[in-house]
């Protein structure tokens, strides 16, 4: 995409997270509604204002950072501003899965900062993705997707899947996964070649088609369970995509190590539930690296 074409889907997609905090955009003299850009000639930015302040989406170096500020003074300057999330904007590689990522991001800043959800959002969290949405490009399938797919085959999870959206009001995988694992385990245990085919194809499809923290549930917290147990190993084998089947065997080879029976005690013992926030690189990422390092085969995200 061509740099004002991408602004342009960025700021549609900002718009129900602005409307909904009571911003208009502002408009400076010479730019469009559609395209209200100032250029200071060092920076690009812009801006919208209402009653709780104003907000700023400034672009410099390939970069796109987020100013926001409760003061409603017409001419607050850039020292009033708090600076939120900073993250890459490069419109020639710019797709709109990673537009939408890139507003998501902003979103839940803003949402944070000003106290109001998008009521869009708040209806819309809890339904899984598509997969016409992730065949379009638009999105990635997340860990809720992942638990609503595996009832259809575990129709017995499907009142504990209900109660941790109810007791949360989002789906917390880490919670969830933990605890239900075992079921999977026992399905490879048993040997159930019909039921196997059917979870299998369920977890190829949304590794290979999901964000890097559902790969982790994935691999780590349901299949790092075979404990690295060669006949559990074999069978899943037997199911399991390319992508999935080495990160699944290295962590399970990890797991044995000193350092891996610590790190599992940890995954076992998930931390209380926290609303979700830009985060550093988590424990799937890090092995993913760990893997590369050590000449394993790489890991997809």
């Amino acid at each position: 995409m061509e740099f004002e074409n991408a602004l342009q889907q960025f700021l549609k997609g900002m718009e129900p997270a602005l409307s909904m905090q009571g911003f208009s955009v502002v408009v400076p003299d010479g730019a469009s509604k559609e395209l209200p850009l100032t250029d200071d000639g060092n920076r690009k930015y812009v801006e919208y204002a209402g009653d709780k302040g104003k907000v700023r989406f400034v672009y410099a170096n390939n970069l796109v950072t987020l100013l926001y500020t409760d003061i409603k003074a017409d001419e607050a300057d850039g020292l009033d501003f708090k600076i939120g999330s900073q993250t890459l904007f490069e419109a020639d590689n710019l797709d709109d899965k990673e537009i939408k990522s890139l507003c998501n991001i902003f979103t839940e800043d803003i949402e944070e900062y000003y106290g109001t959800k998008t009521q869009a959002r708040s209806a819309k969290k809890n339904i899984p993705v598509s997969k016409a949405a992730v065949k379009s490009g638009a999105m990635q399938y997340d860990a809720n997707t992942l638990a609503s797919r595996l009832t259809a085959a575990y129709p017995d999870l499907k009142e504990p899947y209900k109660a941790n959206l109810e007791k949360y009001g989002e789906f917390y995988g880490e919670e969830f996964f933990v605890e239900y694992a075992p079921v999977i385990i026992n399905t490879i245990k048993q040997k159930d070649k019909m039921l196997l085919k059917k979870v299998f194809n369920i977890l190829n499809d949304i590794y290979e088609n999901g964000s890097s923290d559902v790969q982790g549930l994935i691999a780590v917290t349901i299949l790092g369970e075979m404990n690295n147990d060669e006949a559990l190993l074999a069978t899943a084998k037997e199911y399991m995509c390319d992508e999935l089947r080495d990160p699944v065997i290295y962590i399970n080879e990890y797991f044995q190590t000193a350092a891996g029976k610590r790190k599992r005690e940890k995954l076992n013992n998930p931390p209380p539930y926290k609303p979700k926030k830009q985060k550093k690189p988590g424990f799937f990422s890090q092995m993913m690296a760990a893997s590369a390092s050590q000449g394993q085969p790489p890991m997809p995200m």
